[in-house]
């Protein structure tokens, strides 16, 4: 879960006119990951020029090789 907080105000002034706004609000996003498929002990979260990135590597699943069996008749 990722949660924060916008905040924002400026201000105006036009001859006789002042004019001041101020808006701000929290936010939250979740994220389900699969934890049968991603190494979430190896996760990297990096916040840089306003945009946050996350790594999570994938786990490392042997590939399934067909097998063969042997069929006994009776």
């Amino acid at each position: 879960t990722i949660s924060g907080e916008k905040k924002q105000a400026w201000e105006e002034q036009e001859g006789y006119v002042y004019r001041a706004e101020r808006t701000y609000g929290s936010f939250s996003r979740t994220v389900r990951v699969p934890t049968n498929k991603y190494d979430l002990a190896m996760a990297d979260a990096v916040f840089k020029n306003g945009v946050l990135t996350l790594t999570i590597p994938k786990l490392e699943i042997e590939p399934q090789v067909s097998k063969r069996i042997e069929v006994k008749t009776g």
